[in-house]
């Protein structure tokens, strides 16, 4: 038997706007179509009066109807038409919150205009974790002008997030290297779904460990894993010595990395199933099949 009087779903309507008497109330008429007080008041459990109060405000908030007879009716109205009413004024506030974006955007605006907050060196680290941390590098790569290096990963979902971010950047000529660790057929997936072009060098190595994104030479964000790790913390930056020094290490790793890309599209590279990172057999396929010029 259905529980009438669900705790979970009375409180998701008070999510609504009900107050928890309202809910109950209302879910008492609805389950009896049309009841005197009285009726309701037994399958409630509630005192006499307060159940008149209630109906009374449910009344107020057109989500009972009151019917004239001997004794007095009350009929709840349909909850999708009760539902979508009770919405509408946070609709209509949250329409209103979006047209007054833009106006304090803007004003934002020239309080500090933002190519003035990115040309400040900044001495100290902001701590980001795993999805704030791929937000800000979305970020990045629509603020990235000149370049962008990057080293880490591709096998989890949060790279799937910063494509369309990444795409545009080059669109706009912006350079991209990037040392990636080995290639599975998860990153082999995204890849295809990357931008190819003479401006974007990709390398990998065995040595890549840690998610390292420069742009510009002015904001960085590094962490200690390969990998978006569920909480996993994040540091970003835009300390310009701190920076130069991972430029460095990029550098480093960088000349000590094999090429991947279309000049190895013939040959034999491996491909790491998942499998395989639990000890398991190296796999290996053609790059051809796993990577397509685009």
């Amino acid at each position: 038997m259905v529980n009438q009087f669900d705790e979970i779903r009375l409180s998701q309507m008070v999510h609504f706007g009900f107050t928890e008497l309202q809910a109950r109330v209302y879910v008492a008429n609805y389950v009896l179509g049309e009841a005197s007080a009285k009726q309701i008041r037994e399958i409630c459990k509630m005192h006499k009066a307060e159940v008149y109060r209630v109906l009374k405000e449910l009344q107020d908030m057109r989500i009972t109807d009151q019917i004239i007879a001997h004794p007095v009716r009350y009929r709840a109205r349909c909850p999708a038409e009760v539902l979508k009413s009770l919405l509408l004024p946070s609709i209509r506030k949250m329409s209103a919150l979006s047209d007054t974006k833009g106006e304090l955007l803007e004003w934002f605006g020239t309080l500090r205009p933002a190519e003035n907050v990115w040309k400040q060196d900044g001495d100290g680290f902001e701590v980001l974790h795993d999805h704030l941390a791929v937000e800000r590098v979305k970020d990045m790569f629509l603020r990235a002008s000149s370049y962008i290096y990057y080293s880490g990963r591709y096998e989890d979902k949060a790279r799937l997030e910063v494509i369309d971010t990444f795409n545009k950047a080059v669109d706009r000529g912006v350079s991209v290297k990037s040392v990636l660790g080995g290639v599975t057929e998860q990153d082999a997936d995204i890849l295809k779904q990357m931008k190819w072009s003479n401006r974007v060098s990709r390398r990998r190595s065995d040595k890549v460990y840690s998610w390292t994104v420069i742009v510009d030479g002015k904001e960085a964000l590094f962490g200690s894993a390969p990998t978006v790790l569920p909480g996993e913390e994040f540091l970003y930056t835009r300390n310009q010595r701190y920076i130069a020094h991972l430029t460095r290490i990029f550098e480093i790793l960088w000349g000590n990395s094999s090429p991947l890309g279309e000049s190895i599209l013939a040959k034999e590279v491996p491909v790491r199933s998942r499998a395989d990172r639990k000890g398991c057999a190296v796999q290996f396929k053609s790059t051809s099949s796993i990577i397509s010029d685009q």
